[in-house]
């Protein structure tokens, strides 16, 4: 897993080719965690959470995770970045982890109301 990937981090070429670079915190983990960490950052770019995630169900990872673990690693995430803008790790940060935070809530909602049996 690359686990910081934004715009930054990728090379486009005039031919289309595009390269991730910066693999300054590699890790290994499942194949859709830096799939649902795009999700984040493209609701921080302005995308609903609804349109990341359709473009995320486009990864075969992503769209077979189970919604408890994309429940805790967002959960997780959002404590995280709290924490950094909290501590002031990371200069005007607060947008980042408030966006977080939401979007954790929401995966968490989800994976709630598939665990409700009639």
């Amino acid at each position: 897993m690359h686990t910081d990937l934004h715009v930054d981090q990728f090379l486009i070429s005039n031919d289309h080719c595009v390269r991730v670079i910066d693999w300054g915190w590699p890790s290994a983990g499942a194949a859709w965690v830096d799939t649902a960490l795009l999700v984040i950052r493209l609701i921080l770019a302005g995308h609903t959470p609804a349109e990341a995630e359709a473009w995320a169900h486009t990864v075969p990872s992503f769209s077979t995770t189970s919604r408890d673990h994309l429940a805790a690693l967002t959960s997780y995430v959002a404590g995280l970045w709290t924490y950094r803008a909290a501590s002031g790790q990371i200069p005007h940060s607060h947008r980042r982890a408030r966006i977080a935070r939401d979007y954790a809530a929401h995966c968490v909602t989800n994976a709630s109301r598939h665990h409700i049996h009639v």
